[in-house]
This record gives C-alpha cells, structure tokens and sequence, in this order.
C-alpha cells in the first residue's frame, strides 16, 4: 500500500472510532473533527460546445493527486490539475438527454480544507 492509502485508512477509521464514541450515526451529516482539519471539495464542470448543455458535480477530497512527471514546478502541475480537457470522439460528454456531444471537462478545487495533502505522482 502506499502512503495516500494509508492516510484514507487512517482518516476512515478515526472517523468511524469519533462516531461511535459520540453516538452519530453514518448516514448523519455531522462532520467529523478529521473531516473538518483535512476534507475539501473539488468541482468537476462538464460544458458542451455544440449546445447550452453545462453540469457541474462536487465531490469531496482529502488528497489532491497531482502529476509530477514533465512539470518543473508544483504550481505547473496544479495548472495541469485543472486545466480544460477536451472531451472529444469517443470521450465525448453524455447530457441529460442521453447525447453524446464534443464539450469540455474541467476539475477545480472548489474549497480547500485547513490542512492539504498533496500526493506527488510520477
């Protein structure tokens, strides 16, 4: 295993152990104090360029994995983190009326948590 595993491992069962000891329920939306120090959220936009078609999805994080291969700097490789894909071909987006069109992905860090990990990936 590698360390991001070990981190998630670790956040998982320390956040299982604090609802149990405070008597709050997995479904509950409280947030734990691990939670709150390392969880931020990342915002994946999907836009299409041949219609007014556009659907944004927020997801937690609690590593940011950037690639490190070809980039000199960190902040080159959190450029190219969430730089504009292309979605073209057989990578075309899919919208709401189940078409397939030529549009364009891009993730950004919606919120970042108080303390960030940065998973370096070669």
């Amino acid at each position: 295993r590698d360390i991001h595993e070990m981190m998630i491992l670790l956040l998982d069962k320390l956040t299982k152990e604090w609802r149990q000891l405070n008597h709050i329920s997995a479904e509950s939306n409280t947030l734990s104090p691990y939670d709150r120090l390392f969880c931020g959220c990342l915002s994946s936009v999907m836009k299409s360029t041949c219609s007014s078609f556009q659907c944004e999805r927020k997801e937690p994080f609690h590593v940011l994995s950037v690639e490190v291969l070809n980039h000199a700097t960190l902040e080159e490789s959190l450029k190219s983190f969430t730089c504009v894909e292309e979605m073209t071909g057989t990578n075309q987006i899919v919208t709401l009326n189940n078409q397939k069109e030529d549009g364009t992905l891009q993730t950004r860090i919606h919120q970042l948590p108080p303390i960030l990990f940065i998973q370096l990936k070669r």
